[in-house]
């Protein structure tokens, strides 16, 4: 309700959110830019549905075997399996867009509220987008 009264019919919304500051501080506390955090929420809504059960092997990082549909940012928690560093430096859009063409070689992305295939261009155009949006608002 809150939305729609502050929203015109059919504009386009970017509702940047943090429940009880959670995304905000860990960022914060990560050093994360607005650029990489950006990143981390997309990967979020982002879902990998391998076309057969695969093993991943990612920048030297142990393989870790992906049978069925999870996220992406599950995805990178697993690769990067607790260290800390690893995932706080991982969120670039260098890291990002070679782990979505990886999995994309080996099964189908989607966006979380469509149901079609969602390709790396759209998925770098959206980014983008949203960067300009988010940039104009947040400091």
């Amino acid at each position: 309700k809150l939305i729609e009264r502050y929203s015109d019919p059919g504009e386009k919304l970017i509702v940047f959110m943090d429940v009880n500051s959670t995304i905000v501080c860990n960022d914060t506390v990560q050093g994360k830019a607005l650029a990489n955090t950006l990143l981390s929420v997309m990967f979020e809504c982002l879902e990998f549905c391998p076309r057969e059960p695969y093993e991943l092997v990612f920048d030297g990082h142990p393989a870790v075997k992906i049978a069925k549909p999870k996220t992406l940012k599950s995805v990178v928690k697993d690769v990067l399996s607790d260290n800390n560093e690893a995932y706080a430096s991982f969120w670039t859009q260098e890291q990002c867009w070679r782990l979505f063409a990886e999995l994309a070689l080996h099964g189908v992305l989607r966006w979380s509220s469509r149901g079609d295939p969602f390709t790396l261009d759209e998925c770098q155009k959206l980014y983008q987008e949203y960067l300009v949006s988010l940039s104009k608002v947040v400091n």
